[in-house]
């Protein structure tokens, strides 16, 4: 009996001994992959600025919880750059799975693309996986769930909230600072700002889309040259996939966009249109059209249906900051300003 008693303790130590030692190999690894990122990241060109990291996480999992998070860069390949912090992040490795790592941002967290202005954000869960390894990681996969969020400034912070999220992101750099990136995600339960002023109501229940982007080098001294650049370039977004479902309206459909002569966005695609009848009732209640309009166009798309519940295919077109399904228009947004 002592024999196995020894045994069992010699055993539990041993099994002790190993998870600190993968722990402790893990740890080292992460350690040498954050810094292996920041320094490539700093080398081109970007600025990664966080605290010290805090070491944790044992007997489970290996992590890094670092505060104070800042990046900002990208300018080389999209006029005005990206631009993320963080109050906090963890960074964990499950000792199940010692190839990949996932990031959990906590507290506020701040996004600013190109010159649109930021936006501050909150997550109940958000979570964030990429491989583990040197160089940079070239694609990411996002879930999170209660995101809340609005414009930096705004007196409104949260204006905008989305029950259910995931993404996923890869990047592949060219030469030059040339960019080839691809983005799909789904978006569930999205609640929007000022419910009373959305014809087709204040929630979304759902909108997907998988996007990709050709970025060409871009140069120049001010922001507006800087998109003239990318425009004169062959910068594109292309919509391979968009799935939106707003109220009576089902919307699935693809589009290319780009920039105009006076550098706004602009492009042209195709869209699969459902339940047009009840959405244009709700555009004419509201006074987006005339309610002589809306039953024009209901009679004209009712004779292009096969019967009045099916859908049709229409083009799908944005220009002069208006973005229209076939000759409707369904959004007029303000213009992009060049600062």
């Amino acid at each position: 009996m002592r024999r196995w008693v020894v045994l069992a303790l010699a055993l539990a130590m041993a099994l002790v001994g190993a998870d600190l030692l993968a722990w402790r190999v893990a740890t080292a690894r992460m350690q040498a992959s954050l810094e292996s990122q920041m320094a490539a990241m700093r080398a081109g060109g970007w600025m990664v600025r966080c605290s010290a990291p805090d070491i944790g996480g044992l007997p489970w999992a290996a992590t890094l919880a670092v505060s104070d998070v800042r990046v900002q860069g990208g300018g080389a390949s999209m006029p005005g750059g990206v631009t993320w912090s963080a109050d906090r992040l963890i960074l964990s490795v499950a000792l199940t799975d010692p190839w990949h790592v996932s990031i959990s941002p906590q507290g506020e967290e701040t996004l600013r693309l190109s010159h649109l202005p930021a936006v501050a954000f909150t997550a109940d869960q958000l979570l964030a996986r990429v491989p583990l390894g040197g160089g940079r990681p070239d694609h990411l996969e996002v879930s999170a769930a209660t995101v809340s969020g609005g414009l930096l400034h705004s007196h409104r912070r949260q204006d905008v909230r989305i029950g259910e999220l995931s993404a996923q992101l890869y990047a592949h750099p060219g030469a030059g600072g040339a960019m080839d990136a691809g983005l799909t995600f789904s978006a569930r339960d999205i609640g929007l700002p000022d419910t009373g002023r959305w014809p087709l109501g204040g929630n979304v229940n759902m909108l997907a889309a998988a996007l990709t982007l050709a970025s060409p080098p871009v140069s120049g001294a001010t922001a507006a040259a800087q998109a003239q650049s990318w425009r004169d370039g062959g910068g594109q977004v292309g919509v391979q996939t968009l799935d939106l479902r707003w109220g009576p309206l089902s919307l699935q459909g693809d589009a290319r966009l780009g920039l105009d002569a006076n550098l706004q966005p602009a492009g042209t695609g195709h869209a699969r249109a459902a339940g047009f009848g009840p959405a244009l009732d709700a555009l004419a209640e509201a006074g987006v059209i005339g309610p002589g309009i809306a039953v024009t166009y209901k009679a004209v798309l009712g004779l292009m249906a096969s019967d009045p519940s099916s859908a049709i295919t229409l083009p799908l077109t944005l220009r002069d900051s208006t973005l229209s399904l076939g000759q409707i228009p369904l959004a007029r947004f303000q213009d992009v300003v060049w600062r």
